[in-house]
């Protein structure tokens, strides 16, 4: 694998990291605590990016290239959504297949994202170089992703979300420790 994507891999990797940890020093009823009703709580953030990372994974295949509106397209739709994520726009969920659906804990989405994220590795190791100029996956929204743009997408939206979580934190009623 180029050492491009490694590095990706590894930055990809660390943002997990310090995102698990800041949740797990959250107490349960921290954790849980939504500010108003139907509102997703930091357990809930944690697994829908797991949910995103599983589905994208699921996605991966080699794929013809691109053709130049397509990539075009990716990549205007990767600058925007970034945009929006930086103002701290939101865009809707675009399949119900990554919405929390509770019922689980920190350290089965912890272990999830662990083997999600080897799966993503071993996964972009098999592929050429070649393999990944090309598009990867299909994003809902973005469209055509090599491997590059799909970490990109996924490290924007690991920060994106873990800002909902600090602001999660400032919300009346969040409970004190």
């Amino acid at each position: 694998m180029p050492d491009r994507h490694r590095s990706l891999l590894i930055r990809l990797d660390a943002q997990k990291q310090a995102l698990i940890a800041e949740v797990d020093a959250l107490t349960a009823d921290q954790l849980l605590f939504r500010p108003v009703p139907g509102s997703w709580s930091a357990l809930d953030v944690v697994e829908h990016l797991v949910k995103v990372e599983e589905a994208i994974v699921s996605r991966i295949r080699k794929r013809d290239r691109r053709t130049w509106r397509e990539a075009l397209r990716a990549r205007g739709a990767l600058a925007l959504m970034s945009v929006y994520f930086a103002l701290g726009r939101r865009f809707k969920v675009p399949t119900q297949a990554i919405l929390p659906l509770g019922g689980v804990t920190l350290s089965d989405l912890s272990s999830r994202w662990d083997a999600s994220q080897a799966a993503l590795r071993g996964t972009l190791e098999g592929f050429t170089a070649d393999d990944l100029a090309r598009p990867l996956m299909r994003h809902p929204l973005l469209g055509l992703l090599t491997a590059a743009e799909a970490l990109a997408f996924l490290r924007r939206h690991i920060a994106h979300h873990r800002r909902q979580i600090v602001r999660l934190r400032r919300s009346p009623g969040y409970p004190r420790s």
